[in-house]
């Protein structure tokens, strides 16, 4: 279940926010944590034409591609005109950050994770990964709310950093080609149990686009 997007220097989105963040999870507690809204199971996207309905769910369908076909492929599938046609700011990468909540599979007592990946095109216009993390929202209660700590678990720049077993223990991580994930390769060994939970709900998103005919 997705808590919370944010989504910065991509199509139309300069620094948008949809629901809660870990890092806000961690920080507020109590009265003041539940003025925070977060995404729930069924969420609806209603607003006039052309103020980012659509761009929402491709920059979302742009994050699995790039997931499990790599960033290149991600830029001109689907209709998209290549990486640097969606971004704001050539500058400046393109930044995404996905909060979850998902279901320990031996506990099933809820879990906190935050995927965040950037991605910029290099000289040649070809996009790459500059960074990617995986960080997780600490304390036993299931309730993100209460969470006092966060640990990164997965951390690379540059495709170089590190990745977390099941058991704790931090493992050198490197990526030889910037323009696949490091959660494509580290989420299907299932060692980093994290890691491999997460790749699985993302790659099991669906999309669909229904048309009239007319």
């Amino acid at each position: 279940m997705i808590l919370g997007v944010n989504i910065t220097n991509y199509d139309v989105f300069e620094d948008e926010c949809l629901g809660l963040m870990i890092e806000n999870s961690a920080i507020k507690a109590g009265p003041e944590a539940k003025k925070e809204i977060r995404l729930r199971s069924l969420n609806a996207l209603i607003g006039r034409n052309n103020t980012g309905k659509t761009s929402f769910l491709m920059a979302m369908s742009f994050v699995k591609r790039a997931l499990n076909q790599g960033v290149s492929q991600a830029s001109i599938l689907d209709g998209r005109p290549g990486f640097s046609n969606l971004v704001m700011d050539k500058s400046k990468p393109s930044v995404f950050k996905i909060f979850f909540r998902l279901k320990d599979a031996k506990t099933s007592k809820s879990k906190f994770l935050q995927y965040e990946i950037a991605i910029k095109a290099n000289e040649f216009g070809s996009p790459e990964v500059v960074s990617e993390k995986v960080r997780c929202s600490i304390k036993g209660s299931g309730n993100p709310y209460e969470s006092l700590e966060i640990i990164d678990i997965m951390s690379l720049e540059g495709g170089q950093g590190f990745v977390m077993d099941k058991n704790g223990n931090k493992q050198e991580a490197a990526i030889g080609d910037l323009h696949l994930t490091a959660l494509s390769v580290y989420g299907k060994i299932s060692l980093y149990e994290d890691l491999y939970q997460l790749y699985k709900e993302i790659d099991g998103w669906f999309f669909c686009r229904f048309s009239s005919g007319q």
